[in-house]
Order: C-alpha cells, then structure tokens, then sequence
C-alpha cells in the first residue's frame, strides 16, 4: 500500500470472471501486505486489492470534504492478469501494489 492511506485496513477481493459486480472471495491483509484466502472455488478471478476507508469491505468511495456529493474513490489496483484457481492446489498470485494517489 503506497496509498498513503495507512489508517484503514486493505482487502484483496477476487471477483469471478462470470460476474464482476460482486465479490467472491475477500480476507485483510496483514501489516506486511499478506492474505490467504481459504476453500476459493475453481476458476479464473480477476482481484483488486483496496483501502477500506468506508469499512464495508468492498472498494468504493468515502465521504470527502474535496468531493462532498460523490465521495472520493477508495485507493485500489487491479491484478494485470486474472487468477487462475485450479482444483487441490495453493495459488500464489505475484504482488500488487496500491499506488499514491496522484495529486
């Protein structure tokens, strides 16, 4: 996370490639930037990995003085490349960082 948001807890999501809209999986990051997600269905996913500033754990926006009617969107990145979970196997997936925001 060079977010610079350091106050709230980052999540990594996989959203499957059928559906988009929803998440599938999700679990927190610890605070060396590692998660394990557990029993995660075979497939092929597309993750995100966000701030939770509004604590609902799905990335969206939070209210913010700069955008009062819209909200600021939650610091977040998306994986370059889809996951693949494959039957009886642990997936690592290379990192992902969460970039500043550029002013």
């Amino acid at each position: 996370n060079e977010s610079g948001v350091d106050t709230a807890a980052v999540l990594v999501a996989l959203y499957s490639s059928t559906d988009s809209t929803r998440i599938a999986y999700h679990a927190r990051c610890d605070t060396t930037g590692a998660y394990q997600m557990r029993n995660v269905a075979p497939g092929d996913y597309t993750l995100r990995a966000f701030v939770d500033v509004k604590p609902d754990s799905a990335p969206g926006f939070y209210p913010c003085p700069a955008q009062p009617d819209k909200g600021c969107p939650e610091p977040m990145v998306r994986a370059p490349a889809p996951v693949a979970v494959k039957p009886a196997q642990v997936t690592t997936v290379p990192p992902v960082v969460i970039p500043r925001k550029e002013e």
